[in-house]
């Protein structure tokens, strides 16, 4: 009996001692630098309706600005004539800079636009 005890104090002993020696896989390494933002959608999405009808007309004006005859002029106007009443009546809910740009930008277009129409060659 004492021999069967010792022999099972013994594989006790070596089970624990099995059992201690493995030891626990090591914490992840911590993550160098600052973890990636969130995303925000506000920053993240494309430009609302109204900042592409502002773009567009930037650009239009910005074309017309660079006309140097009556027939650049006249291509741009048509442009703008199909244009415009696309986007006819979506000037609701602008903010009072949006509103602001939109005016600036619209008297920019005309100026430009009568500048080219009166050089030589323009069409009536």
């Amino acid at each position: 009996m004492a021999m069967r005890r010792l022999g099972l104090d013994l594989g006790l002993a070596i089970a624990l001692a099995a059992c201690s020696a493995a030891k626990p896989p090591p914490p992840p390494a911590p993550v160098v630098g600052s973890p990636a933002p969130p995303i925000d959608a506000a920053i993240d999405a494309g430009p609302t309706a109204i900042e592409a009808t502002l773009a567009r007309l930037a650009d239009l004006a910005q074309r017309m600005c660079q006309c140097k005859d009556s027939a650049c002029a006249n291509r741009l106007a048509d442009e703008v004539g199909a244009w415009g009443p696309v986007t006819a009546g979506s000037d609701g809910g602008l903010s009072e800079a949006e509103a602001a740009e939109l005016a600036a930008t619209s008297q920019r277009l005309t100026r430009c636009t009568a500048d080219a129409m009166t050089r030589p060659g323009a069409r009536p």
